[in-house]
């Protein structure tokens, strides 16, 4: 895979990892809000719970980084879309995938996404732990 912009040698992402580290994500994160510049998109998540299908914004820094981030790895506004389209509407979703959602003190009522937990672990697995108390 060719880049336009090599973050291993920034020493910024692990040499055996196609993506950004956690590292790069939060340099990337850093240098957006060092210039106070809005974000260019806002990115949504569709889901469906209780039956009826959702979409909401996601207020998540991390989201925002990684397009910074694929647009320096592949040069270019649709290419990083691109791929962010496939990081996050298809492998990400195989990964046992969690919101993680609040809601303010004064719209008790109404949640937001503020994070995507993703985890290794079988859930099936993980239900047969029982109950840790």
């Amino acid at each position: 895979m060719s880049r336009v912009y090599r973050v291993q040698e920034a020493g910024l992402a692990d040499e055996n990892s196609p993506t950004y580290s956690t590292r790069a994500l939060a340099a990337a994160a850093r240098r957006l809000l060092a210039r106070h510049e809005p974000p260019e998109f806002t990115f949504f998540n569709r889901y469906t719970s209780g039956g009826k299908e959702h979409t909401q914004s996601l207020q998540d820094w991390e989201v925002q980084a990684t397009y910074i981030a694929y647009q320096h790895q592949y040069g270019s506004r649709e290419k990083a879309l691109h791929m962010m389209a496939q990081e996050y509407g298809q492998n990400i979703p195989t990964r046992n995938l969690y919101f993680i959602m609040v809601n303010m003190a004064k719209r008790q009522w109404q949640f937001i996404v503020i994070g995507l937990l993703r985890s290794g672990l079988d859930p099936q697995e993980v239900a047969k732990q029982g109950s840790l108390f």
